[in-house]
């Protein structure tokens, strides 16, 4: 196995690297340089890997939070149609109301109007002709 991984990994050096004389301290040396380079990538990707996992979480907050406020508006929402439903009813009274007033109003004007005639061109104290037959 380890043969095979040997193997493995001299032949991605010589596709990476320039080739240089076979000993044991290059193709050591080559390897190290190569495991560092991945334990390098790997740490990068961890660390890729640990902002997007915090960019999830700020999203999925932010949504949250969006999600909250939505549910708020609806329910003022809910308590503002509830309001108006109330204010449209009272505003029919109202108007009725009103409208009952203005007829009782022009009923009265008229009322004080017949029972405040004047006639014009008559003595005030004229006896008529009623009068007298009544009074005897």
């Amino acid at each position: 196995m380890d043969s095979i991984l040997l193997t493995n990994l001299d032949q991605e050096q010589d596709r990476c690297f320039p080739k240089e004389p076979r000993t044991w301290h290059t193709t050591h040396r080559t390897q190290g340089t190569m495991v560092a380079k991945v334990h390098d990538e790997n740490l990068n990707i961890t660390s890729k890997v640990t902002e997007m996992e915090t960019f999830r979480q700020s999203i999925s907050d932010f949504i949250d939070d969006c999600n909250r406020n939505i549910q708020k508006c609806s329910n003022s929402v809910d308590d503002l149609q509830i309001h108006c439903t109330g204010m449209s009813k009272l505003l029919n009274t109202i108007q009725s109301d009103n409208e009952a007033y203005k007829e009782e109003i022009l009923d009265l004007k008229w009322r004080s109007m017949r029972e405040n005639l004047i006639f014009v061109g008559i003595p005030e104290n004229y006896i008529t002709p009623y009068r007298t037959l009544m009074n005897t």
